[in-house]
């Protein structure tokens, strides 16, 4: 029998899921090979949202089962404050959020990212205004990025911003995620916190029969902006992350992104 051919992608994220999980050697691997599939797939399924009609792009978000979306959208239209929407990179998120964000197209939408937005990602954004919704991009490279986000998020807007992401994506702070030290992105806490904002975080991923399953989460309010409170309820959601991804480890999109996210620690 023929050795099985790794990818490079696969090596290099097989010992960090064996590691990260606890896994022997050979389940690593498996894991490892699946995760490299449902990447290529999620991929995939940009290139497929950017390139449907309107229709069919509505009927891929109506394929979720959204926990108590309904409850969440009656209890955010009595509210007057900003809403900060932020997840991890697992699953079809994509599709999820734009679910959740076509429920909320009645407020300004504005999307965070490091770096200007390729083709592909463009017309996937785009599919708002099929929602009739306002949406702008904010580079958090930009100086006056936080004074815009602070100022919108007051204004009542909607921030859409993940959290499992690195130091180039933005300011961090050091958490607990796989009894290892790692350095996420604050940025969803703490603008949350220091605009009095609603923070709606959410999961999404694929259950054990394949159905598409969006989680969302309590709402937070904040009456304390300290740094402590901002690094508890952070710590809170990386934790909440790490249950689902030890749940469904092949469909954590950012296992690859490990290393630098230890590194930053050092």
């Amino acid at each position: 029998m023929s050795q099985l051919i790794l990818s490079p992608l696969v090596k290099k994220v097989a010992p960090i899921m064996q590691l990260a999980l606890g896994e022997s050697p050979g389940e690593a691997t498996r894991l490892a090979r699946n995760w490299y599939r449902v990447r290529a797939e999620s991929r995939m399924r940009w290139k497929s949202i950017a390139t449907a009609s309107m229709e069919d792009t509505i009927a891929q978000t109506r394929a979720f089962y959204i926990s108590d979306l309904s409850a969440l959208i009656a209890y955010l239209s009595m509210q007057n404050q900003g809403i900060v929407l932020s997840t991890i990179h697992m699953g079809d998120y994509i599709q999820s959020l734009l679910a959740v964000l076509s429920k909320l197209s009645n407020r300004n939408i504005f999307l965070v990212r490091r770096k200007t937005p390729d083709e592909i990602s463009s017309r996937v954004f785009a599919k708002l205004t099929g929602f009739k919704a306002n949406y702008e991009v904010i580079y958090i490279a930009e100086p006056t990025a936080g004074l815009k986000v602070l100022r919108n998020l007051k204004r009542g807007a909607v921030l859409v911003m993940p959290y499992d992401l690195s130091s180039r994506f933005g300011s961090t702070s050091c958490f607990s995620l796989f009894e290892q030290k790692v350095n996420w992105v604050r940025g969803p806490v703490y603008y949350a916190a220091m605009a009095n904002a609603l923070l709606v975080p959410f999961i999404t991923f694929r259950d054990d029969t394949g159905k598409k399953i969006c989680e969302l989460q309590p709402v937070i309010s904040f009456d304390d902006s300290s740094p402590e409170q901002i690094q508890l309820t952070s710590q809170a959601l990386v934790s909440l992350a790490e249950r689902y991804i030890r749940s469904f480890p092949e469909q954590w999109l950012h296992w690859h992104l490990m290393p630098e996210m230890v590194a930053d620690v050092e």
